[in-house]
């Protein structure tokens, strides 16, 4: 296939063109270039065939006006800035088109992969038929990104308005587009049919999972974060490897190719806003938004005006840039604590994602910036070690989030329903319990498609977030995931939350309408560890990762923002065995004092096993727990002593364990189990609690969420915790 790509922009809106036409020719694609004239380089540095937009574009950006419209501090000189920018765009826009329209009857591609100015392309697709996909290197952009409105106004409105902003702008791209239709190919379409073309283009956003876990339609790639090797030929200069030999904690700062109108005095800012904090750094300059000055401490701080980003900023602590989508994931990947200092466009909301993930302090924008608040702001991401932290783990969960045979495959795919249907299928705890299986073999493949299910690292919504970690033990990697709301955690109840599954499979992203209402309805900050599954491992391996993980919530209380000694622990059925097990292993080592627990519909007893009057149950029964507790097990299973932390109901000591809620469908085949927990505490004089559901079977409250009793016993658990975090935790 003959791939044209189509970008006008800066360099951070080439470079992910650039990634993908290096994917494509890998695997036998004819890939050509059609950049501004001064990345002309870039795509003979990859050795791809290129054609020129001409320069005009980018020196319009790179003017006066453009830099008042983008960093001026007074609103007058602003407006006339934008204005004389509009009147001189006009001419150049009008040339752009006609360009792009020569280069496309030049190269006659198969298909267009081009950037959202490259408006050329859609009018072309609708008269051709031939493919085009949208590559934006910014989310935001035709499809609605959950809790924030399109790109250029980066802010939360609420659902409708925010949705109302992508209509606007939707419809503007469309306004552009249609005269280019009617002057080139006559068009007779109407706004209303450009508008569903440009809905259902295939898109791709070259934005990381971690950051974007949104579910978009069919036609929607969001790829990961793309990028080329950019080191090839590049030799570090001995003045460059001296300061990294002398210097063990070093901050970047760049802002890439975006100008302002002093760049003099915001050097001044950034150097003396360094020496207040006593921060080593090195200074890009290369796109001219910083100078070099005549004098400077250059024991602490080295200039630089060319320097490839996969080579610098993975030996750096920190990174302060304008907040350009391709630097902002640069310095994430590179595990670097991240600020941004917004100049325009996109910017400011990749500078409210870095904050609200906490990957680093909320930055100042460019016109803003005094010596004072900057230092501030430097100390603050100097020094907080969660922001360090945090982009290790994102940094761990980003280095093979690409896949480059997806992504081919997303592109040459045609858009055919029957084929997405097929391809497409529901993947969750719920049914996969209610496939049957009857043996070992057949559990454990269910457990390969529940973990296929569970392959979502991050979720953000309007006051829920969801980040995938991993915790550091001594012998091994724990992946954890944390859900929080957007504002900072301060002094929340830590509830360590245990998945369900018959130890064998994860069922987390079924629980997760719980988990979201612990977290945004009290000041509770949640810790799910993805515990190693029985099929991978038999107990004890589970249970002592969850108490590893309890021990690093005290350990880094802190800086999690929650008390250290006010746990609560809970989970639904195995998780709730689990929850069970733990209390009990906590105790016994007296490190971590657990105030509360709530075991769900517990998975205790192994003794719970059919017999001759056993009758199949829906979801869950005593013969597929039997084989859930074998693999479990292992070779345990048929000794006669089988440990308590194994199967807590069989333990023989039950004093001085938390207070304890749960509930249970009269129909679970663990009822009689919960039941005898339940009276097994209240003889210890324990407050416990059950409240029974008649006629529920076993997670009736998550295959049916919506149902009215599976809304009444979620609001009994939630009376429940309230409670206890009144009660018990905040003591």
């Amino acid at each position: 296939m003959k791939v044209l790509l189509l970008s006008i922009g800066t360099r951070g809106d080439c470079e992910p063109f650039l990634a993908v036409g290096n994917v494509l020719r890998e695997r036998g694609d004819d890939v050509v270039c059609a950049f501004p004239e001064q990345y002309k380089h870039f795509a003979k540095e990859e050795n791809f065939e290129f054609f020129s937009l001409g320069s005009e574009f980018l020196d319009l950006v790179e003017s006066d006006d453009a830099k008042q419209a983008m960093s001026g501090t007074k609103a007058i000189t602003k407006a006339k800035a934008i204005a004389n920018m509009t009147k001189n765009s006009t001419a150049i826009r009008i040339d752009l088109i006609h360009k792009q329209k020569e280069i496309v009857d030049a190269v006659n591609p198969d298909c267009i992969i081009f950037h959202p100015k490259a408006i050329y392309a859609i009018p072309w697709h609708i008269h051709t038929k031939k493919q085009v996909i949208m590559l934006s290197p910014v989310p935001c952009v035709v499809h609605e990104v959950e809790g924030t409105a399109t790109v250029g106004v980066n802010k939360d409105f609420g659902t409708i308005l925010n949705r109302s902003t992508y209509y606007v702008a939707n419809n503007a791209m469309v306004s552009s587009i249609k005269p280019v239709y009617d002057f080139y190919f006559k068009g007779e379409d109407c706004s209303d049919k450009l508008l569903h073309a440009l809905k259902n283009i295939k898109i791709i956003y070259p934005v990381s999972k971690c950051i974007l876990v949104q579910e978009f339609g069919d036609n929607v790639c969001v790829s990961g974060f793309l990028e080329r090797d950019k080191t090839t030929g590049w030799v570090a200069p001995p003045e460059l490897e001296q300061f990294l030999q002398k210097h063990d904690k070093i901050m970047f700062i760049t802002f890439g190719s975006m100008l302002n109108t002093d760049p003099k005095r915001n050097t001044v800012i950034v150097l003396e806003a360094l020496k207040k904090c006593n921060i080593p750094a090195i200074i890009n300059i290369s796109g001219g938004g910083l100078v070099e000055p005549d004098r400077y401490n250059k024991e602490t701080t080295l200039f630089v005006s060319s320097i490839p980003y996969d080579y610098i900023l993975p030996k750096m602590y920190a990174v302060v840039h304008h907040g350009g989508a391709g630097t902002t994931h640069s310095a994430i990947s590179s595990a670097c604590a991240t600020m941004a200092i917004p100049h325009t466009v996109d910017q400011p909301m990749w500078n409210e994602w870095i904050s609200k993930l906490q990957l680093g302090p909320k930055g100042i924008n460019i016109n803003k910036i005094t010596i004072d608040n900057l230092a501030e702001k430097f100390d603050d991401l100097y020094n907080n070690p969660l922001y360090k932290e945090t982009a290790r783990n994102f940094a761990f969960e980003m280095r093979n989030e690409v896949d480059n045979d997806k992504l081919y495959n997303f592109i040459h795919k045609q858009h055919n329903i029957k084929y997405i249907l097929k391809e497409l299928r529901t993947v969750g705890i719920v049914s996969d319990f209610m496939a049957s299986f009857d043996d070992v073999e057949s559990l454990k493949k269910l457990s390969k498609r529940s973990r296929t299910s569970q392959n979502m690292p991050s979720i953000i919504k309007k006051n829920f977030i969801k980040i995938k970690q991993y915790i550091m033990t001594e012998t091994k990697v724990i992946p954890v995931y944390v859900y929080r709301t957007r504002e900072t955690v301060q002094d929340a109840t830590g509830l360590l939350w245990l998945h369900g599954g018959g130890y064998a499979m994860t069922s987390l992203t079924s629980e997760e309408h719980l988990i979201e209402k612990f977290v945004t309805e009290t000041n509770t900050l949640v810790i799910a560890p993805d515990y190693t599954l029985s099929v991978d491992e038999p107990y004890p391996t589970a249970l002592h990762e969850c108490y590893d993980t309890l021990v690093w919530m005290k350990e880094h209380a802190d800086i999690l923002g929650i008390k250290e000694d006010g746990f609560v622990v809970g989970g639904v059925s195995a998780g709730g065995g689990l929850a069970v097990a733990l209390c009990m292993y906590a105790r016994d080592k007296a490190k971590v004092e657990i105030k509360f627990q709530m075991p769900l519909y517990p998975m205790i007893n192994h003794k719970n096993i059919p017999d001759n009057n056993t009758h199949k149950q829906f979801l869950w029964d005593v013969y597929r727990n039997e084989i859930a507790w074998k693999l479990y097990l292992g070779d345990l299973y048929n000794l006669d002593d089988v440990p308590a932390y194994a199967s807590p109901l069989n333990a023989s000591d039950f004093s001085n364990l938390p207070p304890m809620y749960t509930f249970i469908g009269s129909e679970d085949p663990f009822y009689e189990d919960t039941i005898n927990y339940t009276k097994k505490l209240q003889v210890e004089n324990i407050v416990a609690r059950c409240d029974v559901y008649d006629g529920c079977y076993h997670g009736f409250d998550i295959s049916k969420p919506n149902a009215e009793v599976s809304r009444r016993a979620i609001n009994g658990v939630m009376t429940a915790y309230s409670y206890a975090l009144k009660n018990y935790t905040n003591k």
